[in-house]
């Protein structure tokens, strides 16, 4: 559970630290929304990647996305404009699983494409480095939690910024293609197409 209260930490260095959770906080629910958008594809098409030809393609897709959001959030993170000295600690290990998350994801495209092609050489290697980013996720989010708790903050606040990037998500995190359209992304399989986040 995480504990708030009445921020000991005043002024520049807490509006810093807040902006700083905000925009790791709408890296990890970027990441959330697509991870769990991939999850879904995989549990619909994953079954038949091996016999049928439009699983494959929606399940290429799918990972395909993933990789691409992934590379984004990687990308956009060390994008971030200010990281505070009492942050360093927290933002360092989001690297480290954004990193090895961004690996995973191209890890996922590969092996499912391999899958659809008949092959399938790499499925332990998969399962193991799938472990081991949840695992990294898992210390991250408890990096996340202590760092809240160091800055004592207002309930409230946190509760504000988190409403408030729900609320962007659907617009400013939607993926577009490289001439910046909505819509029908998953409908374009080009390869010159990549995911970009809304600023």
């Amino acid at each position: 559970m995480w504990l708030f209260g009445n921020s000991k930490i005043q002024g520049r260095e807490l509006e810093e630290c807040l902006a700083y959770f905000e925009a790791e906080y709408k890296l990890i629910t970027f990441q959330t929304r697509e991870t769990d958008r991939c999850n879904v594809a995989l549990k619909k098409f994953g079954s038949a990647i091996m016999n049928n030809v439009q699983a494959a393609q929606e399940a290429c897709k799918a990972t395909r996305r993933l990789s691409q959001s992934a590379q984004e959030i990687l990308k956009r993170h060390y994008e971030i404009e200010t990281v505070p000295a009492r942050a360093i600690l927290v933002f360092t290990t989001w690297s480290y699983t954004f990193s090895a998350y961004a690996s995973w994801a191209k890890v996922a495209h590969s092996e499912v494409e391999a899958m659809a092609n008949g092959q399938s050489e790499n499925i332990n290697y998969f399962e193991q480095f799938a472990s081991k980013c949840r695992e990294m996720q898992r210390s991250a989010e408890e990096e996340n939690k202590k760092f809240l708790v160091d800055l004592n903050v207002n309930r409230k606040r946190i509760n504000q910024i988190m409403n408030r990037v729900s609320l962007e998500l659907t617009r400013q995190l939607e993926p577009r293609d490289s001439k910046g359209r909505y819509g029908n992304y998953c409908k374009r399989e080009s390869a010159k197409h990549h995911l970009t986040l809304g600023r």
